[in-house]
């Protein structure tokens, strides 16, 4: 069964697999993070780890059995308990059929 897990160190591996997957399928909804996103990836996922441990923000992965990602969640902007005007960014891909 699938396990909402808080992001740590050790999913860097299976959420970049999950980003590069789905690139195409969020790109057609939000902006495309472009190449430097990905060419950055390691830099930035320590940032965010980074922003977590200081209380800024709190970052969810949904993880498969097998350790792939099924689904990141967002929570920003937490250290104010100030509402984020909108609703926090979600990545999750299309549901696939069996």
């Amino acid at each position: 069964m699938p396990e909402l897990k808080q992001l740590h160190a050790g999913h860097a591996p299976a959420v970049l697999a999950f980003e590069l997957a789905n690139r195409a399928y969020f790109a057609a909804s939000i902006s495309d993070r472009g190449d430097d996103f990905f060419d950055q990836f390691t830099d930035r996922y320590n940032a965010l780890l980074a922003e977590q441990e200081a209380g800024v923000c709190a970052f969810y992965v949904l993880i498969a059995e097998d350790g792939s990602v099924l689904g990141r969640f967002n929570l920003v902007d937490i250290e104010d308990r100030t509402p984020y005007g909108r609703p926090p960014p979600t990545r999750m891909p299309r549901p696939r059929r069996c």
